[in-house]
């Protein structure tokens, strides 16, 4: 287990030279070019979902979908067909969600969470949750992103304008003298 990487190898940055020995150094005063703790708090990063989160989202969907059947059918007496239909459905489909998550964790497009959420006992709820959460978060920091940059261009604007200035930054009113 140990010296084993699961990930992609390390990325080196500029421009690389060997030593008297032959060992690549980095051309920062002669220090190795990722140590291991650097490789590991390179994991801890955050990740950005890639073009399989919809597929994720999509797989968790469906498969709650087939749980909710599953359970519906199973508290219902006399079912017995259609129960082992959707628990066959809901088997194979809740392997198939963990292995497509499971995928895009090591392709570093989802974080590891995401399948721990998956593989707690409620199953195909957790992911869902989890899959919902990830949205909601990017979606929030899409708006602070698209915020701050509307902010530096009112305060450019502001300072390019020659209509005199509140000390807020905000244009005054020329009657009010405010």
């Amino acid at each position: 287990m140990y010296g084993v990487s699961l990930g992609p190898p390390p990325v080196r940055r500029g421009p690389c030279r060997r030593s008297a020995r032959g060992s690549r150094l980095s051309s920062l005063h002669g220090v190795a070019a990722e140590s291991a703790s650097a490789a590991g708090e390179r994991e801890f990063r955050p990740r950005s979902t890639g073009r399989m989160f919809p597929w994720i989202k999509w797989a968790s969907l469906i498969e709650l979908a087939v749980f909710a059947g599953l359970v519906v059918v199973w508290l219902l007496p006399g079912l017995e067909g259609p129960t082992s239909i959707l628990g066959l459905a809901h088997g194979l489909g809740f392997v198939a969600l963990c292995i497509l998550i499971w995928i895009a964790v090591m392709r570093r497009e989802v974080p590891f969470w995401l399948l721990a959420s998956a593989l707690t006992p409620v199953g195909p709820v957790g992911s869902s949750i989890g899959v919902s959460y990830i949205e909601r978060r990017e979606r929030r920091d899409t708006q602070i992103d698209n915020a701050d940059s509307l902010d530096e261009a009112s305060t450019k604007a502001a300072a390019n304008s020659d209509a005199p200035q509140r000390r807020n930054g905000e244009p005054a009113d020329i009657k009010s003298n405010v």
